[in-house]
């Protein structure tokens, strides 16, 4: 899975010039902060998967985002990317999530996060919950006035390699 850390890793550094990254220092987090970029999207993604709104999760992604699931084939554009995030949903009612540890980059129209991920999943199943625990990078651009995802990679969860248990795979 550092494969998915590399990627947004890659991405970002093809977007965003090193030296500005490296002038920025961490007045970057803060101009993340204070005009949107990633840190926003993270922070709606949370409330809305756990207010099981898929249309207000859906509405952080590009058109031609991707999603890296752990353990599971990358989902490319909205219909595949629905089709995850509303299977876990369908079957799961996420309790509680939270980021840690997160770092935000955003230079002109391109903003970088990362960090440790956790979510509590309740099985609809009546199973007994499961907290997940793994890393993120995500990757967003603004486009149209609008910050949206263009890559999400989630990765090494704890105890569980795969949402498999969670959701269907298409």
């Amino acid at each position: 899975m550092k494969r998915v850390f590399t990627c947004g890793l890659v991405l970002l550094l093809l977007a965003v010039p090193s030296s500005r990254m490296r002038a920025a220092g961490s007045s970057t987090t803060a101009a993340a902060a204070a005009s949107g970029g990633v840190k926003q999207l993270d922070e709606a993604f949370l409330k809305a998967i756990q207010a099981g709104d898929i249309d207000g999760v859906m509405k952080l992604y590009a058109a031609d985002a991707v999603l890296f699931p752990p353990g599971e084939k990358a989902a490319r554009g909205q219909e595949e990317i629905r089709y995850k995030w509303t299977s876990v949903l369908n079957a799961n009612t996420v309790t509680d999530g939270a980021l840690a540890d997160a770092s935000y980059v955003t230079s002109a129209g391109v903003s970088a996060g990362w960090g440790n991920v956790s979510m509590r999943l309740e099985p609809r199943s009546g199973k007994p919950p499961v907290t997940i625990e793994g890393r993120f990078a995500t990757v967003a651009e603004k486009r149209g006035g609008k910050w949206v995802y263009v890559f999400v990679g989630i990765g090494e969860l704890d105890e569980i390699l795969t949402l498999k248990h969670y959701s269907k795979t298409k």
